[in-house]
């Protein structure tokens, strides 16, 4: 992304991400299932790429599987190698990769790398890896239009539980935004494209919508109706609401795949082996379905959403605000709101994937 939006670093995004992790495992059987024909005859390494790594703890667990997978098929050298951008917390990734000075991968033969660039870019030479993941991060935009947002800091509508009770959000808005998505995946799957061996397959999931229903709801819908109350408390103003865009996009399957069938040259590079959505399950809404315990679950939820929004917010408030403290209210208020309407911000992680194999 050009505006170098990250995670939170220091190990809080990896301590506050289990929604993801179990997100890109309810995927990643869709690939292994794929692996045993996975061209392995030529000499090298077997290179595998992750893109969009963050802090490195989700994508090792990924890594970690495929890996075991792949030397079932090869005793030759494997590479993994995991991408952000240049502003991620890079040092905490080396340090997940080797802890205590060794390498995470056991059995040896495995030497792990990182590169740093945009998705939406090229990251490594043509046709130089074998296999390519993504979980989580094709719903983040390159960049956002110099528009506004009325009624909403993204380009999705609110839950079916907030109807009437939220702000209300203007349609044509959002294609500004929207447009730009979709560029994004052209851009995005076209780079792969271009990286990938033949033979090699390419695992794309990220969060999204089915039906009504959208991951956005819940955690954004609580963001949403936080900042407008620090709007009424004068906090911020109404302008600055307007105009703060949160840069992510939340595509249904059709819209998701949209671009591999109508670009040309997507059809002509890619086999789309498997294509669905997917409904995960959050391990803090079973432990408060089981023990109703309201606080506990409002302040994992908020330090979820936190540990992916935080440094995006920041960046989109006026330069002479004090954005941290604005930041520190925000999520103060969003706890606030969680404990008052649990229902209302009931959190349901979808996901759309596709499975694609370069021809």
């Amino acid at each position: 992304m050009s505006n170098e939006i990250h995670m939170i670093g220091g190990g809080f995004y990896n301590a506050n991400s289990s929604p993801q992790r179990d997100a890109l495992l309810s995927f990643l059987p869709i690939l292994e299932s794929s692996l045993p024909d996975l061209p392995v005859d030529s000499s090298g390494p077997i290179r595998l790429m992750d893109v969009g790594s963050s802090e490195g703890g989700n994508a090792i667990v990924a890594q970690t599987r495929i890996i075991n997978q792949v030397r079932c098929l090869t005793d030759r050298p494997i590479q993994p190698i995991l991408c952000d951008l240049p502003g991620n917390d890079f040092t905490q990734v080396f340090l997940n990769l080797f802890p205590n000075g060794k390498c995470v991968f056991d059995g040896g033969n495995v030497y792990p790398t990182a590169t740093a660039g945009s998705a939406y870019g090229r990251l490594v030479p043509d046709e130089s890896v074998d296999v390519v993941t993504t979980f989580n991060m094709l719903g983040w935009l390159s960049h956002v239009p110099d528009t506004r947002l009325r009624g909403t800091i993204i380009s999705d509508t609110p839950s079916p539980y907030a109807k009437g009770r939220g702000e209300p959000v203007h349609p044509e808005d959002l294609k500004p935004v929207q447009a730009i998505g979709q560029q994004d995946l052209r851009d995005f799957f076209t780079a792969r494209a271009q990286e990938l061996k033949p033979g090699g397959f390419l695992l794309a999931q990220t969060f999204g919508r089915l039906g009504e229903n959208s991951t956005a709801h819940g955690s954004f819908d609580s963001l949403n109706d936080s900042f407008v109350d620090l709007v009424n408390e004068g906090v911020l103003t109404r302008e600055a609401y307007d105009y703060l865009i949160y840069p992510t996009i939340f595509r249904d399957l059709e819209d998701f795949v949209a671009p591999l069938k109508e670009d040309a040259y997507l059809r002509d590079s890619f086999e789309i082996v498997s294509a669905e959505t997917i409904e995960s399950p959050i391990a803090f809404n079973l432990e408060f379905k089981k023990t109703g315990d309201v606080v506990t679950w409002a302040h994992k939820f908020s330090n979820f959403v936190r540990a992916y929004s935080e440094p995006a917010i920041q960046s989109k408030l006026p330069k002479d605000l004090d954005r941290a403290a604005i930041t520190d209210r925000l999520f103060q208020r969003q706890v606030e709101r969680m404990i008052e309407d649990p229902e209302r911000y009931t959190l349901r992680y979808i996901s759309v994937g596709v499975l694609l194999r370069k021809k």
